[in-house]
């Protein structure tokens, strides 16, 4: 009779084991489709924002000086840099995003000149755009000369709904320039 009995109970063992592998699986499973679903919908989330950006950009600088508009934006979570870089006739909007592999850079290619400026406080007055910050270490591996790099302030990617002030300017860049401030 004791025979019987270890069999059922190795029976019930190999039963558990196979159980135990299948629920295991199929974690994994779920997490890597969830953590490809969320990258995806940030992914989409980023295009937005930078296109919308950019168009606005456009915009006010075909419209040119004084033309300003404000934007509200709502930043993903998972921005971690974000910034201007410049290379003679070319400017592009960078967003560093953190995603399930690590971080990740996306480039949205502006066909007019861009500049990064800082927001002191809440009157045009305030507004710096003579220092740029340099940031080449932290956004993006091709800043180096020629190209110049100039990183956005953190309360601009931070996440959350944002104010974004773009504005068409011909006294900091020559011949025009498009001005993006976190207001």
């Amino acid at each position: 009779m004791e025979k019987r009995l270890g069999q059922i109970s190795m029976e019930y063992v190999i039963l558990f084991s196979f159980v135990t592998i299948f629920v295991i699986a199929g974690l994994y499973l779920f997490r890597e489709f969830a953590v490809g679903a969320s990258d995806s919908i940030t992914e989409q989330r980023v295009n937005k924002v930078a296109n919308f950006i950019i168009d606005n950009a456009r915009e006010m600088y075909y419209q040119g000086a004084p033309s300003k508009t404000t934007l509200e934006v709502d930043m993903p979570d998972q921005i971690a840099n974000a910034g201007v870089l410049s290379s003679g006739d070319e400017w592009l909007l960078i967003f560093v995003v953190n995603t399930g592999q690590g971080e990740t850079s996306f480039y949205y290619e502006s066909d007019v000149a861009l500049k990064v400026c800082v927001d002191s406080s809440t009157s045009d007055a305030s507004i710096d755009c003579s220092g740029s910050v340099d940031c080449a270490e932290t956004l993006d591996d091709q800043c180096s000369p020629p190209s110049t790099c100039e990183c956005f302030d953190k309360r601009f990617y931070s996440p959350g709904l944002k104010n974004i002030q773009i504005k068409a300017d011909n006294t900091l860049c020559s011949p025009a320039c498009v001005t993006i401030t976190n207001v």
